[in-house]
C-alpha cells in the first residue's frame, strides 16, 4: 500500500525550532520594550526654599566693652536625669592583659628518606 500523498503540514513542522524562533522573538521584545517598562520618577517639589524652623529673634548681646556674664558653680542651676551629666565617679580600671596563646613547637628535622635508603639497599645486595 502506498501512501497517498505528502504527510499534511502540521506533521511536517519541527516544533522545536518554531519554539527558538519564538523564545528569540519574546527576547528581542523585551530587550525593545525593557526601558518603557519601569516606573515613572517621582514628582520633585518645587524649587522654593522652605523654611525649616520660624526664625529666633536675635540674640541680645552685652553693651560695647563688657564680657557676657558667667555663671559660677555654685549659681548653675543642678544637674537633671537625662541630661548628660555624671555624678558619680567611677574609677577608671586597666584593661586586662592578653597573653598570646602558646605556639606549637616546630616539627624535628628528619633524614630525607631512611626507607628508600633501605629499599634500594635490599635491592642491590640480591
Amino acid at each position: 500500500m502506498e501512501p497517498d500523498g505528502p504527510p499534511p503540514l502540521v506533521a511536517r513542522i519541527r516544533w522545536g525550532n518554531v519554539a527558538r524562533a519564538g523564545a528569540l522573538l519574546a527576547l528581542a521584545t523585551l530587550v525593545l520594550a525593557w526601558p518603557h517598562l519601569r516606573a515613572d520618577e517621582p514628582a520633585l517639589p518645587p524649587a522654593e526654599p522652605v523654611p525649616v524652623a520660624p526664625a529666633r529673634p536675635p540674640a541680645t548681646q552685652p553693651p560695647a566693652g563688657q564680657s557676657p556674664a558667667r555663671r559660677s558653680p555654685e549659681t548653675r542651676p543642678p544637674a537633671t536625669r537625662g541630661s548628660g551629666a555624671v555624678d558619680v565617679d567611677i574609677p577608671l580600671q586597666p584593661a586586662p592583659a592578653v597573653t598570646p596563646a602558646p605556639r606549637a613547637a616546630p616539627a624535628p628535622d628528619r633524614p630525607a628518606t631512611p626507607r628508600r635508603d633501605a629499599a634500594r639497599r635490599s635491592r642491590t645486595t640480591r
